[in-house]
């Protein structure tokens, strides 16, 4: 139960945390300069890009996943959070 609850979760928390991360000013500061493109040029030259709007394509699915293992993180602690502060109030009811 404690899985599908974290999966559910993740999948929930993961556009919010996408819009949190592409909204984050210093990002597109960093590629609108240039430097954000050079420093992920490798990657892109890895995975087969030609360049344009392909390589915005791969910048989108890479935070994508970046957001998607943030949401699992983050899942994963709220439900840890969660759990123990169920068996806690549960103990005290006993």
């Amino acid at each position: 139960m404690k899985i599908f609850a974290r999966l559910v979760l993740t999948l929930l928390l993961t556009l919010p945390i996408y819009v949190g991360v592409t909204a984050l000013p210093w990002l597109s500061h960093w590629f609108d300069n240039g430097n954000g493109w050079d420093i992920a040029a490798p990657i892109f030259r890895a995975l087969g890009s030609y360049g344009g709007e392909e390589d915005e394509d791969y910048l989108y699915g890479s935070l994508l996943l970046i957001s998607f293992f943030l949401a699992l993180i983050s899942s994963v602690l709220i439900v840890g959070w969660a759990d123990r502060l169920l068996r806690r109030s549960s103990r005290k009811n006993v």
